[in-house]
């Protein structure tokens, strides 16, 4: 009987850890995740989703960090904003994500996916990121500087969802309007 505890004992850590350690693209993290971990952490770093203040015919604006990028016109009613500030977990000043969220689709908010984050980031910790690139991948892409100020940008690699699937579609049509080149602008 006590070697039959400690085998059903063993099967049963083995399962667990088998089943929790699994690995994970950490790359293409959910910007939801993250922001369900940024408010119960309630550490330095903030989060508001949906900031309405910061868009204006279309066009979000951060006058704080000195950005704005245009939306594309695929994306009006079909997306929803998520901002963090001050993320240690990043290195980040500020970072905006812009998550899939068509109007017509009943998408939990657990299940929306970025389309294109954007984050804000010093010039010594870019340094730092552009210097450990080897071991550790940016967060992000250059877009340019300002200041003390380094802004990046990321996207996901490959369309979360089924691709023929209403969502995998509308999430193609909104991804490929991105236009980040032109669309994304450092303002005074």
């Amino acid at each position: 009987m006590k070697n039959f505890t400690a085998l059903l004992l063993s099967i049963f850590c083995i399962v667990t850890l088998a089943t929790g350690c699994g690995s994970k693209d950490t790359s293409a993290a959910n910007t939801n995740q993250q922001v369900a971990e940024a408010e119960a952490s309630n550490k330095k770093s903030t989060t508001d989703t949906l900031p309405k203040n910061n868009l204006q015919n279309n066009v979000y604006i951060n006058k704080d960090y000195s950005f704005q990028y245009t939306l594309p016109s695929t994306w009006i009613d079909n997306f929803k904003i998520a901002e963090k500030t001050n993320n240690k977990e990043n290195n980040t000043k500020f970072e905006v994500a812009f998550l899939c969220a068509p109007k017509d689709e009943k998408i939990k908010s657990e299940d929306m996916q970025t389309l294109v984050t954007f984050y804000v980031v010093t010039k010594d910790d870019w340094a730092k990121m552009d210097k450990n690139k080897e071991q550790e991948p940016p967060i992000g892409d250059y877009l340019g500087e300002k200041n003390d100020l380094v802004y990046l940008v990321s996207t996901p690699q490959s369309n979360p969802y089924d691709a023929q699937s209403k969502l995998g579609k509308i999430f193609d049509k909104m991804f490929e309007s991105c236009d980040i080149k032109n669309n994304f602008k450092i303002i005074k």
